[in-house]
């Protein structure tokens, strides 16, 4: 079984390889080092981005399995991008059929803790929410605190008066420390997404605008840390946000809970029932992560980013597509200003990309297009149309909006579709006379 191949997308696997084997060097320990040019890089990392893994592995594990799988072909005698790739299958096989640990994932929510959010548990991971975190768990975290400090921008949010997170831990399993790590940030930034989308859709773009980010409500502390179900720490280093800079408390989760807590219910009945529930999800979690971003920026161009996706576009499309895509679900009479309100956003992005112009408005800009984002994923999650994959809802959006275009559409596809149906009949009856029947 293949766990891992070469991409075909414009990768060497040859000439990598060859050149990965020119900068070894063995070091004392029996270990290798690798060196590359200036232009070259670190060879790891382009082997990294050239391998597929066709089983979902953390970044770190892919990046280990990939070292691991490198010093044992380089020391075989058939060394090549053959003898390469068996090497990281072999390792990708072997990681995959590890067992899974238990652990425990502890950090800090933007809000005051209030009863309600106890305990939440509506999926592979149990969430817990309290004021404190239990006993066991609090001197390993004080130690980790103190250990990561120096790496954390601003105050930690539970050292400033009157501004203290709530408590959160999340038990979760991995076959290592860095997938159980990557599984619980994955859950909270669901969780996360659900709440900041139940949140924010219900408020329209705020005067002023703001200058700096995040958007979001419901924020995750600076600090992750791994424990052990005991309370031990389960690694000798934990995971920060580098986009932290000072504690944010939020109040309208609490002052909206029972509204968000329908909310909640409602989309995930509609993740549930959606064929395409995957990529659903990893859309709330980036539209999660992109409102996270204190880079206002950088939070329009991930948006941007993740309304391609909803609106199905692909490598080949252009940006004319998203457009008239993501116009297409409003009706007809408003239809034309949205046109020119995605365009207004399509051109600032671009010059923002190709040219690196940036605007004073771009905080009223990120609130336009996260309407926008809103809208799709509204579509998604609540529309009574049967779609089976993101592919389909791009050509439904791909439909002419005239009411007249479509029947002429609908009209042409049934004569295509007679038509089709005249020329196989005539073809088994051709087949039928030419077998002798």
């Amino acid at each position: 079984m293949t766990f891992a191949r070469w991409r075909q997308d414009g990768f060497d696997a040859d000439f990598v390889a060859s050149e990965v084997a020119k900068g070894i060097e063995p070091l004392p320990n029996g270990g290798l080092r690798y060196s590359g040019t200036a232009f070259f890089g670190e060879p790891l990392t382009l082997l990294e981005t050239g391998v597929e893994f066709l089983k979902p592995i953390s970044d770190a594990d892919r990046f280990r399995i990939i070292t691991s799988a490198l010093e044992a072909s380089l020391r075989s005698k058939d060394y090549g991008p053959s003898e390469l790739i068996r090497e990281i299958n072999k390792a990708t096989r072997d990681f995959v059929c590890l067992p899974e640990d238990k652990y425990v994932v502890a950090t800090s929510l933007s809000f005051k803790h209030f009863q309600d959010l106890t305990r939440i548990e509506r999926s592979g991971c149990r969430l817990y929410v309290r004021r404190r975190l239990p006993r066991r768990f609090r001197r390993a975290h004080r130690k980790a605190k103190d250990r990561s400090k120096r790496l954390i921008r601003g105050d930690h949010p539970e050292q400033v008066p009157f501004k203290g997170y709530a408590a959160a831990w999340i038990h979760v399993r991995g076959r290592s420390v860095s997938e159980a790590m990557q599984r619980a940030v994955e859950e909270l930034a669901l969780r996360r997404g659900i709440w900041n989308f139940a949140l924010n859709r219900r408020y329209g773009v705020p005067f002023p605008a703001p200058r700096n980010g995040p958007i979001n409500e419901v924020l995750v502390g600076p600090l992750y840390v791994l424990h052990q179900p005991d309370g031990a720490l389960a690694a000798d280093f934990d995971w920060f946000d580098p986009q932290y800079t000072e504690p944010k408390p939020s109040r309208k989760l609490h002052q909206r809970w029972q509204e968000i807590c329908k909310d909640e219910e409602g989309i995930r009945l509609c993740l549930k029932r959606s064929p395409y529930r995957a990529a659903l999800e990893d859309a709330l979690r980036r539209y999660c992560m992109a409102l996270d971003t204190v880079d206002l920026s950088s939070s329009l161009l991930n948006l941007w980013s993740l309304l391609e996706t909803l609106t199905g576009i692909s490598p080949k499309d252009g940006h004319d597509k998203v457009v008239k895509r993501a116009s297409f679900i409003f009706a007809d009479e408003q239809r034309k200003t949205h046109e020119q309100v995605l365009h207004h956003l399509r051109r600032h992005r671009n010059s923002y990309v190709h040219a690196g112009e940036d605007s004073d408005q771009t905080g009223a800009y990120v609130h336009q297009l996260r309407l926008y984002v809103e809208q799709l994923l509204t579509f998604h999650l609540s529309s009574s149309l049967k779609f089976s994959s993101l592919d389909g809802v791009a050509r439904f959006l791909d439909l002419p909006p005239d009411v007249s275009d479509i029947e002429h559409t609908i009209k042409k596809r049934e004569q295509e579709a007679e038509a089709a149906a005249e020329a196989a009949s005539l073809a088994r009856e051709g087949l039928i006379f030419r077998k002798g029947g």
